[in-house]
């Protein structure tokens, strides 16, 4: 789903999941019906020759169909034929397709603990993190990519920020997390996946902001915003907006930011 494989059977529906998730994060467009079934099909024929990948394919098949407990049985029965970082990688893109952020962060963490030298699946383990709310281990993450890149860019400046702002001000990861998955629960609800996201860090205000950016008119994105506030009001009985709120924005065009 994310990493180039040989030329299998199964390799050539991961090209085609691919386009898929591109069209997804670019446009927001989903595949049809018939696509799916194609790359169903074309993913079980494959099993009895390359096992590790159809059942990868499977999976990620199994996310655009919102079929959670399948994403895990396709996964699992992989990772039990081949524990490598391909695999935990594809597994933590299928989570976040359906929105299982916190999940996905630890199969992120999986895959760049086995590929330790690989720069991009530690990126990769940093912004599941960033999703999942996990500042903490996100910080941790970017302390290891400063250590072997020569240059980190401004967005893992920012994840170090957030911490600290989050430390200063005593606020848990746990506090974070759960902010971050009432926000996921509501976009499950409604069938609409997230793949884009934006971090910002007020240091005047001590203040931190995660929009979470979705391929949605205005009023719809609005809308949805509007309820998120509700119920992090409800759920959340010592909730701290003065200094960590998410949110909704369209991905196209940013809504203005909230005052609390």
């Amino acid at each position: 789903m994310t990493v180039s494989i040989a030329k299998t059977k199964a390799a050539e529906v991961f090209d085609v999941l691919a386009e898929v998730l591109g069209q997804i994060k670019n446009n927001g467009v989903e595949p049809g019906e018939f696509v799916l079934a194609g790359m169903k099909r074309d993913a079980n024929r494959a099993i009895s020759a390359d096992p590790e990948h159809a059942y990868m394919a499977l999976g990620g098949i199994a996310a655009l169909e919102w079929d959670e407990e399948l994403v895990h049985k396709y996964f699992k029965k992989s990772i039990a034929i081949a524990a490598n970082p391909i695999v935990h990688a594809n597994y933590a893109v299928a989570l976040q397709l359906i929105g299982r952020h916190s999940l996905a962060a630890a199969q992120a963490c999986e895959a760049s603990e086995l590929a330790p030298t690989d720069l991009n699946a530690l990126k990769a383990a940093i912004d599941a993190a960033t999703f999942a709310g996990k500042f903490e281990a996100a910080q941790a993450l970017c302390v290891k990519l400063e250590s072997r890149a020569l240059h980190l860019d401004a967005e893992y400046s920012q994840i170090a920020d957030a911490f600290r702002i989050l430390k200063a001000n005593n606020i848990s990861q746990n506090y974070t997390e759960n902010c971050n998955t009432i926000a996921y629960i509501l976009l499950q609800e409604n069938g609409i996946r997230a793949p884009k996201w934006q971090l910002n860090v007020d240091l005047d205000d001590q203040m931190i902001f995660s929009y979470i950016l979705i391929d949605l008119p205005f009023e719809q994105v609005y809308e949805l915003d509007r309820q998120l506030a509700r119920r992090l009001i409800d759920e959340l009985p010592d909730i701290l907006p003065s200094s960590y709120w998410i949110g909704f924005d369209c991905a196209n065009k940013m809504m203005p930011k909230h005052e609390h």
